[in-house]
């Protein structure tokens, strides 16, 4: 299923805005993280993270996906390249994010933490986050 940035607690260096429509969560030039609380991930075993951009990231970020708190068991991980293609002035850029999680089989509900961490902090452009998905295969 997709989840609702709505939903997104405990942000700590993030800041949500809405644009058109969608609820965003804009990621922070150094670290951050934050939280979707309660979640049953039985059976899940991958996560998709959609990230727009209005110009594209030149140094990346590093996205941990983490049990509990933001220091919790890492059950996945992925990069975001620096320098991919910034779109048409006034467009929106972006790509998904694949995760390969580690499946969580105690079939308890977890809070799920996405901790990310700046290349640079003085990165220039904003990332914004559009989606989560929990995919079961």
């Amino acid at each position: 299923p997709n989840l609702n940035f709505s939903a997104a607690t405990n942000l700590k260096e993030y800041s949500s805005m809405t644009y058109n429509g969608m609820n965003l969560l804009i990621v922070p030039k150094d670290s951050g993280s934050f939280s979707i609380d309660s979640l049953d991930l039985t059976g899940v075993n991958a996560l998709m993270l959609t990230i727009g951009w209005q110009v594209a990231s030149k140094a990346g970020f590093g996205f941990d996906v983490r049990l509990d708190s933001p220091e919790g068991k890492k059950i996945g991980e992925a990069v975001l390249k620096g320098g991919l293609s910034s779109p048409a002035e006034g467009g929106i850029g972006g790509t998904i994010l694949s995760f390969k999680i580690e499946p969580v089989t105690d079939g308890k509900f977890h809070d799920l933490y996405i901790v990310s961490k700046g290349a640079d902090p003085k990165e220039s452009s904003t990332i914004a986050l559009q989606s989560i998905r929990l995919v079961s295969e």
